[in-house]
């Protein structure tokens, strides 16, 4: 009997911004596909891992893990979360799928390799299937909890992950087209501008949040 679960571990502090709106999409590409999906926040789990989340990945056989590029690597929280998630003795990881997903402020995909690359490292050491990862740079000018906000270029972001779940479930892999979906090519004469909107809605974030968003939590706290 197929395992038609879907647990999506989102790593942003921010419950309701950018990096749900890319899960909300994923989400319900798969729950169209007849797929149930729960939703895991690791901000809530990274001191320790709730029963609620052991059990909805144990009883999941496809794990997504979104999140925002913060300095220069994935969320502490989300850091934290997997190294408990490697260590429950009573849960084994084997062979279950798990897709990654990360995006960043700034207009430049690439930037989120590094977190990708963390989320892979994570599969071969807890011998997952990895089903490949995707990556968004220009969340930046994004703010919203939809998609479908987003006009032609939130449904071109949709089709991505539509393109990303059917991939996940039929061969276990994430075709190509989902990327460059993705990837945002701005004009030159643009980027100075662009750099300058992104950096003041960094300023706004940072006034909300009362400290630098590059503050690396992990350190403070002595993690």
């Amino acid at each position: 009997m197929t395992n038609n679960k879907v647990a999506y571990i989102l790593g942003s502090s921010r419950k309701k911004k950018n990096t749900y709106a890319f899960a909300k999409s994923l989400m319900h590409s798969f729950e169209k596909r007849n797929f149930e999906s729960t939703v895991l926040y690791s901000i809530d789990n990274y001191n320790r891992l709730t029963e609620t989340f052991i059990s909805t990945i144990k009883e999941s056989e496809t794990i997504c893990i979104l999140c925002p590029l913060y300095a220069d690597f994935i969320p502490f929280h989300l850091v934290k979360v997997l190294e408990l998630l490697e260590s429950q003795k009573d849960l084994s990881l084997k062979g279950k799928k798990l897709f990654g997903f990360s995006q960043c402020a700034f207009p430049f995909y690439r930037l989120n390799e590094c977190s990708i690359s963390s989320m892979a490292f994570f599969v071969r050491h807890t011998a997952m299937h990895w089903t490949g990862g995707l990556m968004y740079g220009g969340a930046g000018m994004m703010d919203c909890e939809s998609l479908d906000e987003l006009g032609k270029k939130g449904q071109k972001m949709i089709l991505a992950m539509d393109l990303a779940a059917e991939g996940i479930i039929q061969s276990g892999k994430v075709p190509s087209q989902s990327q460059e979906l993705l990837q945002m090519n701005i004009p030159s004469f643009l980027k100075r501008p662009v750099m300058w909107f992104i950096n003041r809605n960094v300023k706004k974030i940072e006034k909300e949040v009362g400290k630098p968003i590059d503050a690396q939590a992990y350190r403070e706290r002595g993690f």
